[in-house]
């Protein structure tokens, strides 16, 4: 019988059956400096999120930039100008019809980044001033190993 004349189960168990006549044994594993650098990444990265999540959580960066893009407002155009849409539709009509606003957004943003930067900085130390780092310790997880000290950050 022909490998495409079979239902998948069939092709599988072919499959398997051909792999142990074979002597397959199974999944490979690598090896063990693989398997330890696999583990220590994974771990760096649960770290990672970890931290991110928590810092997320009490700064609220979501409502940090809200409040920094209230206090520049004042910077937002009233009107697009469609002249310009235009024309630089007319040079390359290939682009989208956004290209050119979103250019002239830096035009209009980047002389007050200097002062959107000093803004975020205000922000979050106001955020941490007023106590918002004060969170409960108790959701931290436990430290499972009593031997550990604070030497062994080493990665």
């Amino acid at each position: 019988m022909e490998l495409n004349a079979r239902s998948a189960p069939q092709l599988v168990g072919y499959i398997e059956r051909r792999l142990a006549a074979c002597g397959a044994r199974g999944k490979v594993i690598p090896s063990d400096a693989v398997l330890t650098t696999q583990l220590r990444g994974g771990c760096i990265q649960r770290i990672a999120t970890a931290v991110q999540g928590e810092v997320e959580r009490l700064l609220s960066l979501d409502a940090v930039t809200a409040r920094v893009q209230r206090r520049f407002r004042h910077i937002l155009p009233t009107a697009a100008d469609r002249t310009m849409v235009e024309a630089a539709l007319a040079r390359d009509p290939a682009r989208p019809w956004t290209a050119p606003l979103w250019i002239h957004t830096l035009d209009i943003v980047n002389p007050h980044y200097d002062a959107i930067m000093a803004a975020v900085r205000e922000e979050l130390l106001e955020t941490i001033q007023h106590g918002a780092l004060l969170g409960d310790e108790a959701s931290a997880p436990k430290d499972d190993d009593p031997n550990a000290t604070e030497d062994d950050e080493d990665y």
